[in-house]
């Protein structure tokens, strides 16, 4: 154990008493605990390249694991309001004066066009303008 003499200003030190009387340990452990926390900090910005690396890699596969699970969800949301939107339309459809036959027509014809239109929206394309 070294033994330091520091200088601090009032407001700092009144702050560093009343954190030690909340947090029920003494001014000591909170003083060695901040230099130790400083201390990675510098480590972290001068010398840890690898694990700034590391750190980088996995915030970027929670990224695209996040992504993936948004393109998912939205995808199955579109194709839910498409089939909706084709239950509409036959409603609408079958209220009004179309014969059979012709509400047969529409529905192939919108069931062709839901096949040929792609419903996949991925997030990455989309572009603000």
């Amino acid at each position: 154990m070294v033994r330091k003499t520091l200088r601090i200003d009032d407001g700092l030190a009144s702050d560093l008493e009343s954190m030690a009387q909340q947090n029920n340990t003494t001014e000591t452990d909170i003083i060695n605990r901040a230099l130790r926390l400083y201390r990675d900090y510098c480590y972290m910005q001068d010398k840890a390249t690898v694990i700034n690396q590391d750190v980088l890699n996995v915030a970027r596969s929670m990224a695209n694991v996040a992504e993936k699970n948004i393109n998912y969800k939205t995808n199955k949301y579109l194709s839910e309001l498409a089939v909706q939107q084709a239950m509409l339309n036959m409603i609408i459809g079958n209220s009004l004066d179309f014969s059979e036959q012709d509400l047969q027509v529409f529905r192939l014809k919108a069931l062709d066009t839901i096949k040929e239109t792609p419903r996949v929206l991925r997030l990455d394309e989309v572009h603000d303008g």
